[in-house]
């Protein structure tokens, strides 16, 4: 795994820094998260989100962009004034969205 000198403000958007598990020639770039959360900082990033619900964990690098074209997100107040949208739980179209993002944990709705 080559290594790549982060800057400081990469220590502080970066939950975790990995590769060599995943067989990637260049190591990703993934924020651990609580619960699935999006920030418009973030747009255009390569940037995986890896994130908990209900018992399974998910990573998905392309999630942003898929609700920014699936879901109201980018019109709430949340997002438009903080730049922020946090989802309490996963909605029935985001957990089909995210079934192949799955790590482990319970199947969705058992």
């Amino acid at each position: 795994m080559r290594a790549r000198a982060l800057r400081k403000s990469d220590w502080q958007l970066y939950g975790l820094f990995c590769g060599q598990a995943t067989r990637q020639t260049d190591p990703l770039n993934v924020q651990l998260k609580g619960r699935c959360t999006l920030a418009k900082k973030n747009m255009g990033k390569d940037l995986y989100i890896c994130f908990h619900d209900l018992g399974a964990w998910y990573v998905d690098d392309e999630l942003l962009a898929w609700v920014q074209q699936n879901m109201n997100v980018t019109s709430t107040d949340s997002w438009n004034t903080a730049g922020l949208y946090s989802f309490p739980g996963l909605s029935a179209a985001l957990k089909r969205r995210l079934e192949s993002y799955r790590l482990g944990g319970a199947e969705p709705g058992r």
